[in-house]
C-alpha cells in the first residue's frame, strides 16, 4: 500500500473558494475511474509563525506504485494542470509519497 499526500498552501482569503473547488472539481477529476483508497482532506494546524497562511492536506492510498503512477499520469496530471490554470500562484502545493509500515 502506498500513501500519497498533497499539501496546499494559500492565503486565508482563498480557503472557502479553494475548498469548494477541491470538493466540486479537483477531487472528482482526480478520482474519476481510478482506485483511490482512503481519500481524506484535512486542515493542517498552523504554527504561530505561519498564521498568515492556510494549509490543507489531501491524501489517499493506492494499492501499489504502479497503480499510483497510473493515477498520477492520467487524472493527476489533468487535475494539477486545471488547478494551476484556476488559481495560478495564489495556491501552491507539494506532494509526498509514503510507504505504510507495520506498527
Amino acid at each position: 500500500m502506498i500513501a500519497y499526500n498533497t499539501t496546499f498552501i494559500m492565503r486565508p482569503s482563498e480557503e472557502d473558494t479553494f475548498l469548494t473547488y477541491l470538493r466540486t472539481e479537483y477531487i472528482p477529476m482526480l478520482s474519476e475511474g481510478e482506485d483511490l483508497l482512503n481519500l481524506s482532506l484535512k486542515r493542517i494546524q498552523p504554527h504561530e509563525a505561519d498564521a498568515d497562511s492556510i494549509s490543507l492536506a489531501l491524501s489517499f492510498d493506492a494499492v501499489d506504485e504502479e497503480c499510483l503512477m497510473q493515477i498520477l499520469l492520467s487524472n493527476g496530471s489533468k487535475a494539477a494542470t486545471h488547478l494551476t490554470e484556476r488559481f495560478g500562484e495564489s495556491v501552491v502545493g507539494f506532494s509526498t509519497l509514503m510507504h505504510h509500515l507495520p506498527l
